[in-house]
């Protein structure tokens, strides 16, 4: 298992600056916890009338610098009004200020399960309770604050929730590397969810730039050639003979190290064709994770530096929401083209199946509602029922 962040390291090395204004702030709080313990029973929550909840933005000038993950990418105007305003911490969700559902804590000691939703709570890898409270008219904005600890399993949740639900774009909350005191927001013009190893290369959001394989083909020198530049070795060249049609799904990868890989979708008629010639793998080192300037971003640079790209993300079981921000904004620091962002998780083949329903039912939702946007489908997408 890797562990290429640490965000308590992170959040100690943030500590310092925050501590004056805890206690000057919070009255009777200290600096040995990241949480301050109120003295009194606070107020029930109220749901909010205005885009960020008067609560919410006391985090964020005290605490929430110090609990948010770290981004390379920021985008300072942040969620528009209305946005759905969804938190989740260590050990509960909520959405709007109100409590929606409690996350497991650790039982024996044991942090195996810390911080997942329990498994009464959810159909599938589904939170209903979450997706019925988003749904509906309304913005189609999610504006999330997760802690950095939390598990990724229960930010896929999460997201494949709210993406049933009908949300469509996403905004992160984060500190900009470099600006500790500061939050910011990351921006994704698009997300969707997918179980790892699904065949089904499906178009999850309503618009966004794919690439064919064709594409990425007369970009790989320029590929191969950013990747040697930049001193890592694992940079694979484009050979000879190289397949021709099909389309194009790029997947970002963390596990012990960090994979950038492109991989050819299409008909089997290059079958002779090695694999590394239909899906060549980039790896680097997590110690390049946040570096600045991104020594990750210039090799996928050539592809989607200017318009972004629709990208897949697969961290590994162990990865938090700080590895997964740092996974994604490295590739994608400013000044690069905004990405579009699939989530993959590891589900169960009872959990596929029904991760596969659930979003052919929300799709059926949205075409009975008249979506202007549900004509936008690849073809493939279309054939599959909208799976």
């Amino acid at each position: 298992m890797h562990s290429p962040i640490d965000p308590v390291s992170r959040r100690l090395a943030r500590r310092s600056g925050l501590c004056a204004a805890l206690v000057g702030t919070l009255l009777g709080t200290g600096c040995e916890s990241p949480e301050p313990t109120p003295r009194t029973k606070a107020p029930p929550p109220v749901a909010p009338t205005v885009a960020e909840p008067k609560a919410e933005l006391l985090l964020d000038k005290v605490l929430a610098t110090e609990l948010l993950p770290t981004s390379l990418r920021t985008d300072e105007e942040g969620p528009p009004p209305g946005a759905r305003q969804v938190v989740v911490n260590s050990t509960q969700i909520r959405v709007n200020g109100k409590p929606l559902g409690m996350l497991r804590t650790s039982p024996n000691g044991s942090n195996l399960f810390r911080g997942r939703p329990n498994a009464k709570d959810l159909d599938g890898a589904l939170l209903p309770a979450l997706r019925d409270v988003l749904r509906g008219p309304g913005s189609k904005a999610l504006a999330l604050r997760a802690h950095d600890h939390v598990p990724y399993p229960t930010v896929f949740s999460v997201l494949h929730s709210a993406r049933v639900a009908g949300m469509r774009d996403l905004w992160l909350k984060v500190v900009e590397e470099g600006k500790p005191n500061v939050s910011s927001w990351l921006h994704l013009r698009g997300f969707g969810s997918l179980a790892q190893g699904d065949e089904l290369d499906v178009r999850l959001l309503d618009k966004g730039k794919r690439y064919t394989w064709d594409h990425f083909a007369a970009r790989w020198d320029d590929a191969h050639t950013a990747c040697t530049q930049q001193g890592f070795s694992d940079c694979p060249k484009k050979p000879k003979a190289v397949a021709r049609g099909g389309e194009l799904t790029v997947r970002l990868a963390l596990l012990e190290d960090v994979m950038l890989r492109f991989i050819r979708n299409g008909d089997d008629s290059f079958g002779t064709l090695s694999e590394p010639s239909i899906s060549p793998t980039f790896s680097f080192h997590s110690q390049h994770l946040m570096k600045r300037p991104s020594p990750l971003a210039s090799t996928i640079a050539p592809l989607c530096a200017v318009t972004g790209c629709v990208v897949h993300v697969r961290p590994d079981e162990s990865s938090n929401v700080e590895n997964v921000v740092a996974l994604i904004s490295t590739f994608f620091p400013n000044g690069t083209g905004a990405p579009q962002v699939i989530f993959e998780q590891a589900l169960s083949e009872a959990q596929t199946d029904a991760l596969h329903e659930q979003r052919q039912a929300a799709r059926h939702d949205e075409r009975a509602e008249g979506d202007p946007e549900d004509e936008v489908k690849s073809p493939q997408f279309r054939a599959l029922g909208g799976r």
